[in-house]
Protein backbone atom coordinates (compact mmCIF):
# COMPACT_ATOMS: atom_id res chain seq x y z
CA UNK A 1 0.00 0.00 0.00
CA UNK A 2 2.79 2.66 0.69
CA UNK A 3 4.52 1.60 -2.92
CA UNK A 4 1.10 2.12 -4.47
CA UNK A 5 0.93 5.35 -2.61
CA UNK A 6 4.19 6.98 -2.96
CA UNK A 7 3.98 5.79 -6.76
CA UNK A 8 1.08 7.56 -7.18
CA UNK A 9 2.45 10.68 -5.37
CA UNK A 10 5.65 11.08 -7.54
CA UNK A 11 3.29 10.14 -11.09
CA UNK A 12 1.23 13.01 -10.09
CA UNK A 13 4.52 15.71 -9.36
CA UNK A 14 5.31 14.46 -12.56
CA UNK A 15 2.11 15.24 -14.46
CA UNK A 16 1.67 18.66 -12.77
CA UNK A 17 5.29 19.63 -14.36
CA UNK A 18 5.95 22.08 -16.77
CA UNK A 19 7.84 21.22 -19.56
CA UNK A 20 10.20 23.87 -18.54
CA UNK A 21 10.63 22.52 -15.10
CA UNK A 22 10.71 18.86 -16.11
CA UNK A 23 13.60 19.43 -18.61
CA UNK A 24 15.60 21.80 -15.29
CA UNK A 25 14.56 19.64 -12.90
CA UNK A 26 14.80 15.67 -13.94
CA UNK A 27 15.98 16.09 -17.59
CA UNK A 28 14.22 15.29 -20.96
CA UNK A 29 13.73 17.62 -23.70
CA UNK A 30 11.85 20.72 -23.94
CA UNK A 31 10.69 22.55 -27.16
CA UNK A 32 10.23 26.62 -27.09
CA UNK A 33 8.70 27.98 -30.73
CA UNK A 34 9.54 32.06 -30.37
CA UNK A 35 7.38 34.15 -32.31
CA UNK A 36 6.92 35.19 -35.88
CA UNK A 37 9.31 37.72 -36.86
CA UNK A 38 11.11 37.37 -33.65
CA UNK A 39 15.14 36.74 -33.12
CA UNK A 40 16.62 34.95 -29.97
CA UNK A 41 19.27 36.83 -27.82
CA UNK A 42 19.72 35.32 -24.74
CA UNK A 43 17.62 32.91 -22.55
CA UNK A 44 17.90 32.33 -18.25
CA UNK A 45 16.53 30.81 -15.55
CA UNK A 46 14.45 32.57 -12.93
CA UNK A 47 13.58 29.83 -10.29
CA UNK A 48 11.42 27.19 -12.35
CA UNK A 49 10.44 30.18 -15.13
CA UNK A 50 12.24 30.24 -18.07
CA UNK A 51 13.20 34.23 -19.50
CA UNK A 52 13.41 35.10 -23.13
CA UNK A 53 15.39 38.00 -24.42
CA UNK A 54 14.36 38.24 -28.18
CA UNK A 55 14.46 41.14 -30.83
CA UNK A 56 12.63 42.12 -34.22
CA UNK A 57 14.12 39.58 -36.93
CA UNK A 58 16.25 42.33 -39.15
CA UNK A 59 15.25 41.76 -43.46
CA UNK A 60 18.22 39.12 -44.50
CA UNK A 61 18.38 37.70 -41.10
CA UNK A 62 18.45 33.70 -41.49
CA UNK A 63 15.65 31.56 -39.38
CA UNK A 64 17.90 29.70 -36.77
CA UNK A 65 16.99 27.02 -34.58
CA UNK A 66 19.29 26.61 -31.02
CA UNK A 67 20.04 23.95 -28.61
CA UNK A 68 20.66 24.93 -24.99
CA UNK A 69 21.81 21.57 -23.27
CA UNK A 70 22.97 20.91 -19.36
CA UNK A 71 25.82 19.21 -18.70
CA UNK A 72 25.29 18.01 -15.17
CA UNK A 73 28.24 16.87 -12.80
CA UNK A 74 27.78 13.16 -12.90
CA UNK A 75 25.71 13.15 -16.46
CA UNK A 76 22.64 10.99 -15.07
CA UNK A 77 19.93 14.16 -15.10
CA UNK A 78 19.97 16.16 -18.28
CA UNK A 79 17.74 18.81 -20.02
CA UNK A 80 17.59 20.14 -23.07
CA UNK A 81 15.58 23.12 -24.47
CA UNK A 82 15.20 23.63 -28.04
CA UNK A 83 14.56 27.21 -29.34
CA UNK A 84 13.14 27.66 -32.88
CA UNK A 85 12.31 31.15 -34.67
CA UNK A 86 9.77 31.50 -37.49
CA UNK A 87 9.77 33.28 -40.13
CA UNK A 88 7.63 37.07 -39.84
CA UNK A 89 4.53 36.63 -41.51
CA UNK A 90 3.76 38.10 -45.14
CA UNK A 91 1.42 40.91 -43.96
CA UNK A 92 3.81 41.89 -40.64
CA UNK A 93 5.49 44.90 -40.86
CA UNK A 94 9.09 44.88 -39.18
CA UNK A 95 10.81 48.37 -37.90
CA UNK A 96 13.57 47.66 -39.51
CA UNK A 97 11.86 47.30 -43.16
CA UNK A 98 12.83 50.58 -45.01
CA UNK A 99 10.29 49.60 -48.19
CA UNK A 100 7.92 52.43 -46.80
CA UNK A 101 7.98 55.43 -48.79
CA UNK A 102 7.94 58.32 -46.13
CA UNK A 103 8.02 61.89 -47.65
CA UNK A 104 9.66 64.34 -45.64
CA UNK A 105 8.81 68.20 -45.99
CA UNK A 106 11.04 71.09 -44.04
CA UNK A 107 9.20 74.41 -42.99
CA UNK A 108 11.22 76.94 -42.91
Amino acid sequence: MKKLLMTSTWLLLLVSCTDNTMARKFGGTSDFDLDPGKKLVNITWKQDQLWVLTRDLRPGEPIESYEYKEHSSFGIIEGKILINEKPRMKNEVSRYDTSANISVFVVN
